[in-house]
């Protein structure tokens, strides 16, 4: 009789730990899943920082730098699809320095696809829709999470020596 109680307590025991094992492996779970974002946006926000100081992108006037800023003609220069100030709603192709040069620049802007909208100034009639400057697309194909990132930013038009808000989107891809 005492070898039967004894060996429900112990399977009473051992269900007990083995709930208790499941519970505390599901919360460890969500909380590094939880810290895998935090770290790929922090890995956006760094790429955010890295694109505003490139020299290639930055705003100069009479060589001075201004913060969060990039400069009209230099994206025209360096992404692969502009909007098409003649034709709205339009994209020209171009070559990208960004990515056909993946090997240099991988290093700090990883896989990600980094896009710049320019939200105002547009054309007066704003039935436009918003054309992005493509700046870098190292997308992956088979990924397990994607984090997008929008940082508000100024867009300086030498030319027209107009200043108009934007935004860059950072798309950052985990394998």
């Amino acid at each position: 009789m005492q070898i039967g109680e004894t060996v429900a307590i112990l399977a009473v025991f051992f269900i007990i730990i083995m709930i208790a094992f499941v519970v505390f492996f599901n919360i460890t779970k969500g909380q590094l899943e939880e810290d895998r974002d935090i770290n790929i946006e922090d890995r956006s926000v760094g790429i955010v920082k890295i694109i505003l100081t490139m020299p290639e992108l930055q705003c100069s006037s009479t060589a001075v730098i201004e913060n969060a800023c990039l400069d009209r003609v230099k994206l025209d220069v360096v992404s692969s699809s502009k909007p098409d100030p003649l034709n709205p709603g339009a994209i020209t192709t171009g070559g990208n320095i960004f990515t056909s040069n993946v090997q240099e620049y991988f290093s700090f802007l990883g896989n990600t696809k980094i896009q710049v909208y320019q939200i105002f100034t547009r054309i007066p009639d704003n039935t436009d829709p918003l054309t992005p400057w493509i700046l870098y697309d190292n997308s992956l194909e088979d990924f397990s999470t994607s984090i997008q990132t929008n940082i508000p930013i100024n867009i300086y038009d030498p030319i027209t020596k107009k200043t108009n808000f934007g935004y860059i989107e950072i798309t950052t891809f985990s394998s």
